[in-house]
């Protein structure tokens, strides 16, 4: 998923939440939405909130390893 500069924040913590949860990155399951968030000039955009929601089952991980490996 590629991220515009106003999102690379999240990006990077998302990453360090999935070291934190443990396991790789097809272990857990995310739902991403959208927050309205305000810059530093009081403009507001939309951005990015990830939330934990639990561990994937095996059928949801091998899926998810199967369409990354398509894609390298």
């Amino acid at each position: 998923m590629d991220f515009a500069s106003s999102k690379l924040r999240i990006y990077r913590n998302r990453n360090s939440q999935i070291g934190l949860k443990g396991g790789d990155r097809f272990a857990g399951l995310w739902k991403l939405t959208s927050i309205s968030v305000e810059n530093k000039m009081g403009n507001a955009y939309f951005n990015l909130e990830p939330e934990f929601i639990g561990r994937s089952i095996e059928e949801d991980y091998k899926a998810a390893e199967k369409l990354y490996e398509s894609y390298t």
